[in-house]
């Protein structure tokens, strides 16, 4: 049950209803609490993608010749390129985010590599190579000061862990003081990379997020978790307003972005081929500087609700086409990756972000190669 509650499609159902369970309790200055039709439009999404779970296989093969070492090449691979990229344009923990120069495309490649190493590990590898693998992600995370490779790696492992142990007492308390270590982590990573800009302040995340004397109360911590949680939701509403309001013009009475945009460029395809084609379409945001809007607001800035059921039918045939063309020996590998990414949508849309979805693409590949040999 808690594999199920953790994958595709239920995750997206279960971690937005926290998401808007976040939203209804005011704790910024920044924000109002959704009106009832926006969380009945909301919840519904919810208990679509939790419906539709129940038609969804769990059971999935597993090949026993694959003995997880090929997580090894991946890890390598990465581990050294990175050195290189660091050695060439300065490491990011001490010279700064924007300072540090990336190799372009390689970059790219360093980091979806060492995502594979972390899934293949975490799916077919021994414990102690889930844990090896984990902790080199870990810590190249910080050194890059990105949040987001941690938590996924994170996220990855977690999911891999339930897909074939039995959730037991001891099991469900490690996991939860995993989870704090993890928040931690990402609390402490984000004020350092503020340090390193420049534009660190005393209770930054009470000054950011607009905090009123409720969220002061709940402490700094538990408050990085109500705003990265909750503030997608709020700009996910605006978006969805803006759509009906404004149509293609741009409410001026709030942080807007783009306005008008290409839903195939904005919501479908990779980032890494779309940059060559527009400039990254920018949602709507309640508050400019906190930007996260979920996977779909984009497509609500688009298209309205339209924009949205496009890009939940879209996903569905992508995990449908995809666990169809991916070898049998990675299909777990499959599920739990794609559930990965879709455990993110209260955050951003990761099937377009090109390190990501290049991981995907080795994942399907596979399963095309294999076809392809003779016999």
């Amino acid at each position: 049950m808690i594999f199920r509650l953790m994958t595709y499609p239920a995750n997206i159902g279960i971690v937005l209803f926290i998401g808007i369970a976040f939203s209804l309790i005011q704790l910024s200055y920044f924000y109002e609490i959704p009106s009832p039709l926006y969380i009945t439009l909301l919840s519904t999404i919810c208990i679509f993608h939790i419906f539709i779970s129940i038609f969804f296989k769990r059971d999935v093969y597993v090949d026993k010749s694959n003995d997880g070492s090929s997580w090894k090449i991946f890890m390598i691979v990465s581990v050294v390129g990175f050195a290189i990229e660091f050695a060439v344009g300065g490491m990011p923990i001490l010279v700064g985010r924007e300072n540090a120069v990336t190799i372009p495309m390689f970059h790219v490649m360093f980091y979806s590599f060492i995502i594979m190493a972390v899934l293949m590990a975490s799916v077919y590898g021994r414990k102690r190579d889930m844990v090896f693998s984990l902790t080199c992600a870990i810590v190249i995370s910080a050194l890059m000061l990105s949040r987001q490779m941690m938590i996924v790696s994170f996220i990855i492992a977690v999911i891999a862990i339930a897909s074939k142990t039995r959730f037991t007492r001891k099991n469900k308390l490690c996991l939860l003081a995993s989870f704090v270590a993890v928040i931690f982590a990402f609390g402490i990573i984000g004020n350092l990379r503020q340090q390193l800009s420049g534009d660190y302040i005393n209770d930054y995340i009470y000054a950011v997020g607009g905090a009123n004397a409720d969220g002061m109360r709940i402490g700094d911590t538990m408050y990085w978790i109500w705003l990265y949680i909750a503030s997608p939701v709020y700009n996910l509403i605006q978006n969805i307003d803006s759509y009906y309001q404004y149509g293609s013009r741009c409410n001026m009475s709030i942080a807007y972005g783009t306005c008008d945009g290409s839903y195939l460029l904005s919501v479908i395809i990779p980032d890494t081929i779309s940059k060559y084609f527009s400039e990254t379409f920018e949602i709507d945001m309640v508050m400019k500087h906190l930007n996260a809007g979920t996977a779909f607001s984009a497509s609500a800035r688009i298209l309205g609700l339209t924009g949205i059921f496009i890009q939940i039918i879209f996903q569905l045939m992508l995990y449908i086409v995809g666990i169809s063309l991916t070898t049998k020996r990675n299909r777990r590998a499959f599920v739990i990756y794609f559930s990965v990414l879709s455990f993110f949508m209260i955050f951003d849309n990761l099937f377009i972000k090109g390190e990501f979805f290049f991981v995907l693409i080795m994942l399907i590949f596979s399963g095309l190669l294999d076809c392809a040999k003779p016999g």
